[in-house]
């Protein structure tokens, strides 16, 4: 193969696998977030949702 046509297709393929496991990371979070959220209004408590900064995965507490 070109090594001209090699790098691109590897950069893309990075990409791509980085961006794969984002979303994995991102669904699984929300998973999560979401039996916090049930299992924290079923007690009667209250929900609070944090977020750090603009890329990262938020995160679900509770308050009795």
């Amino acid at each position: 193969m070109n090594k001209k046509r090699l790098l691109p297709i590897a950069v893309s393929l990075v990409i791509i696998a980085l961006t794969m496991t984002r979303i994995h990371q991102i669904d699984e979070n929300h998973e999560k977030n979401l039996r916090v959220m049930e299992a924290c209004m079923d007690e009667g408590g209250t929900v609070t949702v944090d977020q750090a900064h603009l890329f990262s995965l938020t995160d679900a507490s509770c308050m009795n």
